[in-house]
């Protein structure tokens, strides 16, 4: 089983911007050090709205997330490590020009000697597709989006290639530079069926958030995995050594008893963070923070079900609850647990991370990655 990190940072009050590159910078060197496969960055963009006050709590939640451009950031990452792999969970593809975005994948690959994992989605919220001018209408979301995979998969043959599509037209270019990875590996946001359908279709794989919800996404999960299995088939596609990452909250700590406290203090918070961003709830709609929590009525009831299926616990605990949680999830060969949800003490992840190279990842046989000897 391959290990990675997924690292979310908010941006809290009172605490500056620049401070949070430089734990996530942190994480991630200590990450490597570790022996840990990967360390993946989010996309997410603007500010908080000061006056939305997220389930009428007091107080600010100046922004959910900092890092608005994963490649520039996992850029300078490049040159500050040596062997681990460095990934996008996920890259919103509506908010650039997928032939720019291609062009810059293709360069953070190269420059990191074959390192980036790209993960790829259509974003979601109000504020940030309004902003980039994304389609309202679900079907124009979509065709837009599996437009633009289209085009980056086309920029990154070198070889020379016109588009006149729908949403996206360029004449006759080829795209420098070449990326390190031919092709780089891509894995597609699994929350529809038809990016399953397509990932299938061209032999990529997919990363997904179902486990991180609790225990009522795993079938759901399951139910995908066997359908792209069965449409990779179907398109003389072998997946059989794809990788899915899955994404989990990991709060590690000697005892059960303070990873559970940190971990209800943590993701009550990030919920907090989270509908500061989405604003799901604007206008006094009684609508759910997501629709993995349409079926709970508490954080409460919410976080029972999570406590089973994340890396929250005692070492021991977290191996007893990755063992079972594979028996559940036969596909589950790849793990990205999330750091710095909600915003809890740096120290506190930092030593999470620790613990979990320590003395869980050792119990899954794990795979660390040989160093990019032609880094840029």
């Amino acid at each position: 089983m391959k290990f990675g990190l997924l690292c979310a940072p908010h941006w809290p009050d009172n605490y500056s911007q620049r401070q949070v590159y430089s734990d996530v910078v942190g994480h991630i060197l200590e990450a490597e050090r570790l022996g840990f496969w990967s360390a993946w960055v989010t996309e997410h963009h603007f500010a908080s709205d000061p006056d939305y006050k997220p389930f009428g709590k007091e107080g600010r939640f100046p922004a959910y997330d900092v890092i608005v451009d994963p490649l520039s950031f996992l850029g300078f990452v490049a040159s500050r490590t040596t062997s681990i792999r460095l990934g996008t969970g996920v890259m919103v593809v509506h908010y650039d020009d997928p032939l720019r975005l291609a062009e810059r994948a293709a360069m953070v690959d190269l420059m990191s000697g074959g390192r980036l994992e790209l993960g790829l989605g259509r974003g979601g919220g109000k504020k940030e597709p309004a902003a980039f001018g994304v389609p309202a209408d679900d079907k124009g979301n979509q065709d837009r989006y599996f437009e633009a995979l289209d085009v980056i998969r086309q920029a990154w043959t070198s070889e020379p290639f016109e588009h006149k599509g729908e949403y996206y037209k360029y004449p006759k270019i080829t795209v420098i530079p070449e990326p390190k990875q031919k092709p780089i590996p891509v894995f597609l946001s699994n929350r529809n069926p038809r990016a399953i359908a397509y990932a299938a279709e061209h032999g990529m794989s997919y990363t997904a958030v179902t486990s991180a919800w609790g225990s009522s996404g795993i079938d759901s999960h399951n139910e995908f995995h066997d359908r792209f299995v069965k449409l990779a088939t179907e398109n003389g596609r072998d997946v059989s050594q794809c990788d899915y990452p899955q994404t989990l909250y990991c709060y590690i700590a000697p005892t059960d008893a303070e990873a559970v406290d940190m971990a209800y203090e943590c993701i009550q918070r990030r919920d907090c963070f989270a509908e500061s961003h989405y604003e799901t709830r604007r206008g006094g709609s009684a609508s759910p923070l997501t629709p993995h929590q349409a079926a709970r009525t508490t954080f409460d009831e919410q976080f029972k079900g999570q406590l089973n299926t994340n890396l929250i616990g005692s070492p021991k605990t977290v191996a007893e609850k990755l063992t079972a949680l594979r028996e559940r999830m036969p596909s589950l060969n790849y793990v990205l647990a999330i750091v710095g949800a909600g915003a809890g003490p740096v120290e506190f992840d930092r030593r999470s991370i620790q613990l979990l190279a320590t003395e869980v990842m050792p119990k899954f046989a794990p795979v660390s990655p040989e160093p990019a000897l032609e880094r840029v």
